[in-house]
This record gives C-alpha cells, structure tokens and sequence, in this order.
C-alpha cells in the first residue's frame, strides 16, 4: 500500500504523541507549527522511504496499521539513540536528526532494515 504525504504527516504526528508527553497535549495545528510544516513534510517522508525500503515486497504490501506501528518503534530507536547522544528528546530534536534514523534502528535492530527484515519488528510470526 502506498500512502499520501498527508497519511505519512497524520501518522508522524501520532507518532510523536505517543513518544512525547508535551506532544500529547498539542492540537495537529499546534503542534505543526511548532516542528514547522516544511521540515515535518520532509522528515515524513525520510521515515516513509526507510520504512518501505526496510520492508521486503516479497512479503506484501505494508499496511497502515504495519506503517504506523513501524514509525513508532523506528522514533523510539532514534529517541534512545539521541538519550544515548545526551541529546534532549523534544519533537524538533527528533526531526531535525531524522537522517540519524537508519543508524538507531540499526542499532536496535541489526541488519533487519538492510535485510528487507523490518516489518518483523512488529508483527508477530505464526508458527506452523
């Protein structure tokens, strides 16, 4: 499945929410206005194209529920990665070092992204 640049930005959002206490407070609005709509666009779309190259098509399509599960455990990866760094963990701490999102889940999760393995991060396998 692939999705809108609107559907990435919504599902970046809710990302952000469910990581950042103050974030949970902010309307979309706000909270757009804060991280700034270019640069959320921008890191939205860094997180889509990490995502859909970390998923093998062998395995079918990514569906919304797979995306926005995935851009959530791949924000908490640069998040810890940042904590690691002594960098503070804020919305814009987190755009402005999405290019850092390939090293953090590579991190969490060696070779799973450059194996075509990510989506296996969060769905559970069914044993025969």
């Amino acid at each position: 499945m692939t999705f809108t640049s609107e559907e990435t930005i919504e599902i970046t959002l809710l990302s952000l929410r469910e990581l950042l206490p103050s974030a949970k407070r902010m309307s979309d609005k706000q909270l757009v206005a804060k991280i700034g709509e270019a640069k959320l666009s921008d890191a939205s779309d860094q997180i889509y194209d990490f995502i859909m190259n970390g998923c093998s098509k062998t395995q079918g399509m990514v569906s919304k529920n797979e995306y926005s599960a995935l851009t959530v455990q791949s924000l908490k990866c640069l998040s810890t990665y940042l904590q690691l760094t002594g960098a503070p963990t804020t919305a814009n701490t987190l755009v402005n070092s999405i290019h850092f999102l390939p090293l953090a889940v590579d991190r969490a999760f060696p070779m799973y992204a450059a194996s075509g393995l990510l989506r296996k991060v969060v769905r559970p396998q069914l044993s025969s």
